[in-house]
């Protein structure tokens, strides 16, 4: 008996297309014709597009192929199964390696034959051809509605609901609560413990919420909103009405980026108070950019083992007040100084497992005295010469392992996905999509820092500038001459506080 896999997919409405049900209902009645005892089984992805591979129903029917569960794999159209030339051969080859035969029922040919491959190679280059125009012409539409102020589709901002043409205002009393909060200078922390218990589940991170009271369709458009984002690199298209929001797109083609006065999508918040936040974060910023810390000389070049990040100086103060037997009051007072993973600062959201504080009068003398042992330049150049690629090699584990804990966590969605209802799937791949896009910026990281062992092993490095800053160093410097040195000296310094000890890169 036959066992026969019939596949279906549509990505997105297009009224005349044919439907997921439709393309069902042929391919059986066809296969029936021909194998009347067969056996069938239906995959079907609805929502997903044929440039991407990775569908659940897909993936689960490449899974049955592989495990010799199917004899053919029947669809109504070979753009069905994929859109892309180089995607489509190596399906097509899988399927040749597990002796399963693919029949496409719209287009009539036999591909077991030399004549019939062919057309079928010749089907996938045009669809995705098909697919190359398609994208450009969904693009060339999104810039045009979007000139004219048009909400062009996609996820929904947080705060809004899609309507049937417009985005609709869902949440508009949160929105204003948490510009409110931000605009009195209430930290991102107090923002989102209060957000969590008045609005459950509204904002998921501080990186959400930051992102957030950036975005400027939650103003309500003016002169002063559009001042401020003409100063900031944005093309301001249409009228201030003091009602509507801005919408952000960037001409890919030119690389500008307009922000449109929206005529559909109206703002939630006042001009003063947005822009009050706006002030807030650019102070924030010129801090971040601009911060060496007076008191902390390792924050940008100590990092943590576990999750990459820097270290982030703190300082405590502790008062304790007490009474003498006389009546009189009397308090000690003392500073607390150390250093700990970045991670840490996001509280009840990190996700880095280095809870470590660590001392920073121990920490600095322990760097300092390292520094001062390499001015032997005999044993500077053994350090140097035996190091200088060594400690790459350990940020590249570093990556690789969080990469590989991300592809653990991207395989354990696709499986959720696979078996998850149309509305769940659609939550669990917008998380899927985070993950990709970290997945990625890792990726690039550990490919930069593989690049840089390259250039290591093949190139000569300045060992007489980095030892010149070490012979510079003294513990009597001030700590923004020590900072300066000591990144002339290090590329980066990863301390482990669990076994106290640090393995340093040199520039």
């Amino acid at each position: 008996m036959e066992r026969i896999a019939i596949y279906a997919r549509k990505s997105v409405y297009v009224e005349g297309s044919l439907s997921i049900e439709n393309q069902i209902n042929f391919c059986t009645e066809y296969m029936r014709r021909k194998q009347p005892n067969a056996e069938f089984e239906i995959f079907q992805d609805e929502g997903f597009s044929g440039s991407n591979i990775n569908r659940p129903q897909f993936i689960r029917l490449m899974s049955s192929v592989q495990l010799g569960k199917i004899d053919f794999v029947v669809c109504y159209k070979i753009d069905r199964i994929a859109r892309n030339i180089v995607d489509f051969v190596s399906i097509f080859n899988q399927f040749q390696n597990n002796n399963v035969q693919l029949i496409s029922i719209s287009e009539g040919f036999d591909p077991s034959t030399p004549i019939g491959k062919m057309i079928m190679m010749f089907l996938a280059s045009f669809a995705e051809m098909e697919r190359m125009n398609t994208v450009q012409r969904v693009r060339d539409n999104n810039l045009a509605l979007a000139k004219r102020g048009k909400w062009s589709g996609g996820g929904a901002p947080i705060g809004y609901k899609q309507g049937i043409k417009t985005l609709d205002i869902e949440n508009g009393d949160a929105i204003r609560e948490i510009f409110e909060m931000k605009a009195s200078r209430k930290n991102l922390t107090e923002i989102m413990d209060y957000i969590d218990i008045k609005y459950a589940n509204f904002i998921s991170s501080k990186n959400v919420l930051m992102q957030l009271l950036r975005k400027a369709i939650y103003v309500k458009s003016s002169d002063l909103a559009g001042n401020y984002l003409i100063k900031n690199g944005y093309k301001i298209i249409g009228e201030a009405d003091g009602i509507h929001g801005y919408l952000r797109y960037k001409d890919k083609e030119t690389g500008v980026f307009y922000m449109c006065v929206a005529s559909d999508v109206k703002g939630i918040v006042d001009t003063s108070t947005w822009l009050q936040v706006q002030k807030i974060a650019d102070e924030n910023n010129k801090k971040e950019n601009s911060k060496f810390s007076e008191n902390y000389w390792l924050t940008k070049t100590l990092r943590c083992p576990i999750c990459g990040n820097t270290y982030m100086g703190q300082t405590k103060n502790w008062c304790k007040k007490y009474k003498l037997k006389d009546g009189t009051e009397k308090s000690y007072t003392n500073t607390y100084e150390y250093y700990m993973c970045r991670d840490m600062g996001k509280g009840k959201y990190k996700t880095c497992t280095n809870n470590k504080r660590i001392k920073k009068d121990v920490l600095e003398t322990y760097v300092e005295d390292y520094i001062l042992n390499l001015q032997n330049e005999k044993r500077f150049c053994s350090i140097y010469d035996s190091l200088g690629n060594k400690n790459y090699d350990s940020n590249i584990k570093i990556l690789k392992r969080e990469i590989t804990k991300l592809n653990s966590q991207i395989e354990q969605l696709t499986e959720k996905i696979t078996f998850a209802s149309i509305k769940v799937s659609k939550v669990l791949m917008a998380q899927q999509d985070k993950l990709l896009i970290k997945q990625e910026q890792l990726s690039q990281q550990k490919e930069e820092l593989e690049y840089k062992n390259i250039e290591i092993k093949n190139t000569k490095t300045n060992r007489d500038v980095v030892y010149q800053s070490i012979r510079s160093f003294n513990k009597g410097l001030p700590n923004n001459i020590k900072r300066e040195l000591v990144m002339n000296i290090f590329e980066s310094i990863v301390y482990d506080p669990q076994i106290n000890d640090f393995a340093s890169t040199f520039c």
